[in-house]
């Protein structure tokens, strides 16, 4: 996204997510695929690096989450919401935030981040 034009930040932003959404059960590597075909098409004109994900191999190893059980997935898109609260913590502490407003960063995470992610009836042994 460095490379992105200001202007055209938030429609490729939102073209990308659409392309790594493939959460559903009926999601497959193929429909993906073509997703990013079409991401590709769409903006290869204007952006040149964005031409490397049309690359077979590289998109059969973007896409191997979608093999991994949809709980698997769930837990790593959990990890990935961690990630993002741990960067928002730290972007505070930067402005010398005090503890209370690092407080209201986590409340504001866990309201708006944790409830779409639950893992906790999530059993990794089958127990």
């Amino acid at each position: 996204m460095n490379k992105v034009r200001p202007k055209d930040k938030k429609e490729v932003s939102d073209d990308l997510k659409r392309v790594f959404d493939n959460f559903d059960a009926t999601s497959t590597i193929d429909d993906a695929k073509n997703k990013a075909k079409y991401f590709v098409e769409k903006w290869e004109s204007s952006y040149t690096c964005f031409t490397l994900a049309s690359d077979e191999n590289a998109l059969e190893y973007l896409f191997t989450y979608i093999k991994l059980p949809k709980e698997v997935i769930k837990l790593i898109y959990t990890t990935n919401s961690i990630g993002n609260l741990n960067k928002n913590v730290k972007k505070q502490e930067k402005i010398n935030c005090y503890l209370r407003k690092k407080f209201v960063v986590i409340k504001n995470f866990e309201q708006s981040n944790w409830g779409e992610y639950p893992v906790s009836n999530y059993n990794p042994l089958g127990r």
